[in-house]
Protein backbone atom coordinates (compact mmCIF):
# COMPACT_ATOMS: atom_id res chain seq x y z
CA UNK A 1 0.00 0.00 0.00
CA UNK A 2 2.49 2.43 0.80
CA UNK A 3 4.29 2.16 -3.12
CA UNK A 4 0.33 3.06 -3.71
CA UNK A 5 0.18 5.91 -1.43
CA UNK A 6 3.16 7.38 -2.78
CA UNK A 7 2.46 6.87 -6.53
CA UNK A 8 -1.09 8.56 -5.74
CA UNK A 9 1.21 11.91 -3.58
CA UNK A 10 3.65 11.68 -6.73
CA UNK A 11 0.83 12.48 -9.35
CA UNK A 12 -1.29 14.54 -7.23
CA UNK A 13 -3.86 12.24 -7.06
CA UNK A 14 -4.40 11.95 -3.39
CA UNK A 15 -2.30 13.51 -0.11
CA UNK A 16 -1.85 11.76 3.31
CA UNK A 17 -4.48 9.45 3.16
CA UNK A 18 -2.67 7.27 4.80
CA UNK A 19 -4.16 5.43 8.26
CA UNK A 20 -2.69 7.43 11.34
CA UNK A 21 1.14 6.21 12.66
CA UNK A 22 -0.45 4.11 15.38
CA UNK A 23 -3.45 2.66 13.45
CA UNK A 24 -3.13 -0.47 11.67
CA UNK A 25 -2.37 0.08 8.01
CA UNK A 26 -5.49 1.27 6.07
CA UNK A 27 -7.01 4.24 4.27
CA UNK A 28 -8.06 7.60 5.80
CA UNK A 29 -10.28 9.99 3.85
CA UNK A 30 -11.26 13.33 4.60
CA UNK A 31 -14.84 13.79 3.77
CA UNK A 32 -15.69 17.13 5.51
CA UNK A 33 -18.01 19.69 3.96
CA UNK A 34 -15.27 20.80 2.04
CA UNK A 35 -14.74 18.00 -0.05
CA UNK A 36 -17.31 17.73 -2.93
CA UNK A 37 -18.93 14.26 -3.53
CA UNK A 38 -17.81 14.65 -7.16
CA UNK A 39 -14.36 14.32 -5.60
CA UNK A 40 -14.46 11.45 -3.34
CA UNK A 41 -16.28 9.46 -6.24
CA UNK A 42 -12.73 10.30 -8.42
CA UNK A 43 -11.10 8.75 -5.70
CA UNK A 44 -12.67 5.84 -5.28
CA UNK A 45 -11.96 5.00 -8.43
CA UNK A 46 -8.44 5.77 -8.20
CA UNK A 47 -8.60 3.31 -5.58
CA UNK A 48 -9.95 0.16 -6.85
CA UNK A 49 -7.36 1.00 -10.24
CA UNK A 50 -4.83 1.13 -7.46
CA UNK A 51 -5.79 -2.19 -5.97
CA UNK A 52 -6.01 -3.80 -8.99
CA UNK A 53 -3.00 -2.50 -10.40
CA UNK A 54 -0.27 -1.85 -7.05
CA UNK A 55 -2.07 -4.59 -4.19
CA UNK A 56 -4.03 -7.59 -6.42
CA UNK A 57 -0.94 -8.20 -8.69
Amino acid sequence: MKIMFDYFENEKIAYDINAYRDAPIGIRIWGGSTVSKKDIDILLDWLEWGFINFIKS
